[in-house]
């Protein structure tokens, strides 16, 4: 079985404007975003993985070559022009059109599920979640034996507040294939775009069935928000609830606290719920709450609630801020 991740996205939601690093590369707890999801599903059984990218794909490629070349089998396929969920599957059809089951992954969502039993599902099945808002989201209505009945694309008056989360189990993959193509040749798009759950809703009314089966901890890491608190909730782990200081200067750490071994912290407060990333300066600095991307600086800054992307610099600044991949921002002046 092959896990077909989506991630072909740049983060334009999450930072603006981003168009150095995808958004699945920002790292949480320890690792980023992209290496949780193959790690869970590797823990799960999976050994092959295809990985749809887009304009930024380089450095999807460096991070998987770099980390798991050993590890996993995997591929890559090109989604260009972008042009939705469905359209990105089909743009990866040659790597999978003759398996009989596939996992679909979006590479900006992270959850609690049992990855086994999700995988080795013997139907077609659905990860769902309820959500307050459920007209910004795909909805499902399901039965007393937890099948869904219905997929609703973001619907204005929505009859249920279970919602998708981007992770599916197809038994049925020729199915699946030519219900995409019949979109594509029928433009039967939404807002420009060929959705999955438009395309998983035709499916069910040709008679598939689909498990609809609950994730915890849902976290749509396309959102600063939900970035933060899945960041929080990865860091409960034992292993970040101490840290060794012995190899910084003049700095109080309150855990959890993500510290990579070559990151540079002196003369600062850090914690709690704070992931650094790898080649980070950090120098006359209170942070808490927040995520310094790979090789980001902050200088005399106190932030909370704050994402700082790779390469990003923040100097001076009493602020909540999303900043850009290989922004500079100075909050005094001069630089």
């Amino acid at each position: 079985m092959k896990a077909i991740v989506l991630v072909a996205g740049v983060g334009s939601k999450l930072l603006q404007p981003s168009h150095i690093q995808p958004k699945t590369l920002l790292p949480l707890a320890e690792k980023p975003i992209l290496g949780h999801i193959i790690d869970d599903f590797v823990k799960a059984g999976v050994e092959d993985f295809v990985f749809v990218i887009g304009a930024l794909g380089y450095r999807i490629q460096q991070f998987v070559h770099l980390h798991y070349h050993k590890k996993i089998r995997y591929e890559f396929a090109v989604q260009e022009p972008r042009l939705g969920s469905a359209h990105a599957v089909w743009a990866a059809r040659h790597t999978f059109e003759k398996e009989q089951e596939i996992l679909i992954v979006f590479g900006d969502a992270l959850s609690s599920i049992n990855g086994k039993k999700f995988v080795n599902s013997k139907l077609s099945a659905v990860g769902i979640t309820k959500v307050d808002n459920p007209s910004s989201f795909g909805i499902v209505e399901v039965d007393k034996e937890n099948f869904v009945r219905k997929m609703t694309e973001k619907p204005k008056i929505p009859k249920s507040n279970w919602a998708l989360v981007g992770l599916y189990k197809i038994t049925n993959v020729s199915l699946l294939l030519n219900t995409i193509e019949t979109h594509i040749q029928q433009q039967k798009t939404a807002q420009g775009e060929y959705l999955l759950t438009n395309v998983l809703a035709e499916m069910l009314s040709r008679g598939e069935s689909f498990a609809a089966v609950e994730v915890n901890h849902w976290y749509d890491c396309s959102k600063k928000n939900t970035l933060l608190e899945a960041n929080e909730m990865l860091l409960k782990r034992d292993e970040f609830m101490t840290v060794d200081t012995s190899r910084f200067h003049n700095c109080i750490f309150i855990p959890p606290v993500s510290l990579p071994k070559n990151c540079v912290i002196q003369n600062s407060i850090i914690g709690p719920n704070v992931t650094i990333g790898n080649g980070a300066v950090i120098d006359t600095c209170i942070l808490r709450d927040s995520i310094v991307g790979t090789n980001g600086q902050v200088h005399n800054a106190v932030l909370r609630r704050t994402i700082v992307g790779n390469d990003a610099s923040v100097r001076g600044a009493y602020r909540t801020l999303n900043v850009s991949d290989e922004a500079a921002v100075d909050m005094q002046g001069s630089m």
